[in-house]
């Protein structure tokens, strides 16, 4: 279940050859960038762009993005750093040291008082709990962070939260609530047209009926997820 999480948490990444022109295009942007806040968004697309098949060097380029940050005064910049470095921390198994940094970027998050990202600080803040294992902690933080996304209205956030407390209710064996949950955000990914999230949605219902032993209805919602992922697949192809 934990690996089911992780995917949720990480973004689709593509594999790069050896030569990566893309990355030398950006690595020239970035020669020439003047030490302002689109130099920090750069560095982090930089860093983005390396992701996971080079994460130690994507770590130093978000570091970077992190100073210029502080240099500035760019809060944004700052939070930024920390949501894609403890990207790159779970993907290599840290989970103490995301936890770690996630709690603070919860503090500079409720500094500067915006109230969507201290939600999202503690979004993180449950994730790190649910890939540690510890599903109490997990739980009672997302519910701190859904009232704040729900009343703001980011479908896209929406649909994470409930998932991601979907997958905790999961792992602590509270299946109807999983289904209740999965089931929101299933809703809003359909609505919203967004493959790749029913996809997820769909597969961990097919978990949680697997677990009630109502095998057909896990197969039906299997067999959906694995259509979504194939119209993902086939429409990022295209778009080529």
């Amino acid at each position: 279940m934990k690996q089911l999480l992780l995917f949720l948490l990480l973004p689709c990444q593509l594999l790069f050859a050896q030569t990566d022109p893309t990355k030398d295009s950006l690595l020239n942007v970035l020669a020439n960038a003047k030490e302002d806040t689109n130099k920090v968004l750069l560095l982090i697309t930089v860093g983005q762009h390396l992701g996971y098949n080079s994460p130690e060097e994507a770590k130093s380029y978000y570091r970077q993005a992190k100073t210029l940050s502080e240099k500035l005064g760019y809060e944004m910049g700052v939070l930024r750093y920390y949501g894609r470095y403890t990207e790159v921390l779970n993907f290599q198994g840290r989970f103490d040291s995301s936890l770690l940094l996630n709690q603070q970027a919860l503090v500079i998050a409720e500094k500067y008082g915006n109230k969507e990202r201290i939600a999202m600080a503690q979004h993180n803040i449950s994730g790190s709990y649910s890939l540690l294992e510890d599903y109490e902690k997990a739980l009672e933080w997302e519910q701190k962070a859904l009232p704040v996304i729900e009343s703001g209205g980011d479908s896209a956030k929406m649909g994470i939260i409930y998932d991601a407390i979907g997958l905790i209710y999961l792992n602590i064996r509270s299946i109807d609530k999983a289904l209740e949950y999965h089931q929101k955000a299933l809703t809003i990914w359909r609505k919203t047209k967004d493959d790749i999230g029913a996809a997820i949605a769909l597969s961990n219902m097919g978990d949680a009926y697997s677990m009630l032993k109502q095998y057909t209805e896990a197969l039906v919602a299997y067999k959906e997820s694995l259509a979504f992922s194939r119209k993902y697949n086939a429409e990022s192809i295209q778009g080529k």
